[in-house]
């Protein structure tokens, strides 16, 4: 993996604004209101999935955040470096 900058964040990731459409559409597929009925019905091990799964979408919110971040920084030493 290539690290551009002291991010952490490989390049080549897609803007944050596409990543949060992306979490926002996965986070629709399997809503967390899915669990409720879920517990009514004993199905653990789709219960666990199904955190998994929106841990998987906080993850990908995150990611966006760090880009987020790192561009902020970037013109902030911009800003300085003028």
């Amino acid at each position: 993996m290539d690290y551009p900058d002291d991010s952490g964040l490989p390049s080549g990731l897609p803007a944050p604004s596409a990543l949060r459409i992306l979490a926002a559409h996965l986070a629709a597929q399997l809503p967390t209101e899915e669990a409720l009925s879920l517990v009514k019905r004993k199905e653990y091990p789709l219960i666990h999935e199904l955190a998994g799964y929106h841990e998987a979408v906080d993850a990908i919110n995150a990611i966006a955040e760090q880009l987020e971040e790192a561009a902020r920084e970037a013109q902030k030493a911009q800003g300085l470096s003028l």
